[in-house]
Order: C-alpha cells, then structure tokens, then sequence
C-alpha cells in the first residue's frame, strides 16, 4: 500500500532527500546502474565513472558538506512527528 503523498515540512525533506541522492548518483554513476536507475533521463549516468581522482574526491567532499549543511538548516518543527 502506497504512502499518502508528503505535504508541508515533510515534502521540503523529501525533496531535499531526493536531491541528495540523485547528486550522490551523478557523482557515482555506477551506483546507478547497479540500482537499475540509469534509464529515461538519468541514462546518461550508464556511460560514465565517477571521479576517484584527489579533485573528485574532493568535490565529493564538498557535495557531501553541502548537503549535510542543507539537511542541517531544515525545519523539523513543520514535519509530522509520526
């Protein structure tokens, strides 16, 4: 059974979430093939590797800071406690 759709604090987290994750993704494309998600407009990601190299590790780094800062910044008391 389907969860009812997020509204409010919990659709800004969702969103939020969802971002993270497809940011995670692009930074390492081959976790989205192995999840079966580089199809439709992520296929692009089949054709890539991510960056192990001393700068790509380093933006994911940062990507990393960013999003926690992010996660950090948001309002919890709007979301439903359940």
């Amino acid at each position: 059974m389907a969860s009812p759709p997020a509204s409010g604090g919990a659709a800004t987290a969702e969103a939020l979430l969802d971002g993270m994750a497809w940011r995670l993704l692009e930074a390492a494309p081959e976790q989205a093939t192995s999840l079966g998600l580089d199809t439709g407009m992520h296929a692009g990601l089949r054709h890539r590797l991510g960056d192990r190299s001393p700068a790509g590790i380093a933006r994911l780094a940062t990507l990393l800071r960013d999003d926690l800062a992010r996660i950090a910044a948001l309002d919890t008391a709007t979301m439903d406690k359940n």
